[in-house]
């Protein structure tokens, strides 16, 4: 089931052309930006994206010249690590063709992290979330109290997904649309 709601996903995902995918990442960035929450967190882990997922390479890029100290999940023995990044340099593409941190100079412990931008494939407004599917996300939001945010294209909302109990939820869900609060 959960296999046929992504390939529906993905295919809407893919139908949104890159310039409109640009642009409404910046939507998705200006509304993100506004938030009280982003305001006020220092130690922020955010996802690099790949494809047609939002985009967020401009928005780390900026967050590294500001007082936010900002993590990256790196992929090791099938765990998320949140690990230090200083530079766009501290780069690299890792084991799933995503860009990861070449280096782990400091690794945060989940609790130590203040907000986490989550990816995914669809969501519900009320913070359901379907990932990729290997669990990553899941295992490691499991251990943390931060304040999760899914980015999102407002084509990956669904009023109902077939969500499982292992499946995390978002607390905010910002989309190029709408901002969703659970």
């Amino acid at each position: 089931m959960k296999e046929s709601v992504r390939s529906l996903f993905k295919s809407a995902r893919q139908s949104i052309s890159e310039i409109n995918r640009e642009r409404k990442s910046h939507r998705i960035f200006d509304s993100l930006s506004r938030l009280p929450e982003f305001k006020k967190a220092i130690q922020i882990m955010v996802y690099l994206s790949r494809g047609e997922e939002v985009v967020t390479h401009f928005m780390v890029k900026k967050w590294l010249d500001q007082k936010k100290k900002i993590y990256a999940p790196k992929v090791e023995s099938d765990k998320l690590l949140p690990c230090l990044i200083n530079h766009w340099e501290d780069l690299e593409y890792g084991k799933y063709n995503v860009l990861e941190p070449k280096e782990t100079l400091y690794i945060a412990n989940p609790n130590e992290l203040e907000l986490i931008l989550v990816p995914g494939i669809a969501f519900t407004p009320k913070g359901g979330r379907i990932g990729m599917g290997k669990g990553f996300y899941d295992r490691f939001l499991s251990k943390t109290k931060a304040i999760k945010i899914a980015l999102a294209y407002e084509e990956q909302i669904s009023s109902t997904l077939p969500l499982e109990q292992h499946d995390i939820a978002m607390n905010i869900i910002i989309t190029d649309k709408n901002i969703y609060r659970t």
